[in-house]
């Protein structure tokens, strides 16, 4: 993300419900600030959610100190945020999408450098000094329908080769992506 993306006045991310929040306040010059933005996914309950925080470091006020600050912070802290948690949320979490059972990670690990994931893992069970292996994301999305019992018998589904059996007679879905880290290959 750069400053035009950034911009109040040329935002390319306006369409965008986890973004448009964090365009920059009128006034603020993207040339003399480096921004990070940061969107959070999570399942609350059955609706998949996400939230935005803009971090800024103020290059022209703070120089070599590398204050930093939050959107609507009002002291600037020595270092940058280390956790999502030291983020207050811009605004509300933005619900995407309802009748979400399942949201799944897992990393392509290239162990051999030939950017090519050799295998993919959670991340509990990526080994310790191989995060520089990492060249991509799989992303899974489980959607049930909303009423029960449109089928006579429980469906099965599977993420990543896994069986899951569930309680009820709905309808399930599984949408996977993968992502590469273009950075990594």
């Amino acid at each position: 993300m750069d400053a035009q993306d950034l911009s109040a006045a040329t935002a390319s991310n306006g369409s965008s419900p986890c973004t448009q929040n964090v365009l920059l306040d009128n006034g603020e010059d993207p040339s003399l600030q480096e921004h990070a933005v940061s969107v959070y996914f999570y399942l609350n309950g059955t609706t998949l959610s996400c939230t935005a925080q803009r971090a800024e470091q103020d290059i022209a006020q703070y120089g070599a100190n590398n204050e930093w600050c939050a959107k609507n912070c009002i002291t600037p802290s020595t270092q940058p945020p280390a956790t999502a948690a030291d983020f207050a949320p811009v605004d509300a979490p933005v619900a995407l999408i309802s009748n979400v059972v399942k949201l799944a990670l897992s990393y392509g690990v290239d162990p051999d450098g030939d950017n090519a994931a050799n295998y993919y893992a959670d991340a509990a069970t990526i080994p310790a000094g191989s995060w520089q292996d990492i060249i991509s994301v799989r992303l899974s999305v489980v959607v049930r329908s909303a009423e029960d019992f449109l089928t006579s018998t429980i469906l099965d589904y599977n993420v990543d080769g896994v069986a899951y059996t569930p309680d009820d007679h709905r309808l399930y879905k599984v949408f996977t992506t993968t992502i590469a880290l273009r950075n990594q290959i």
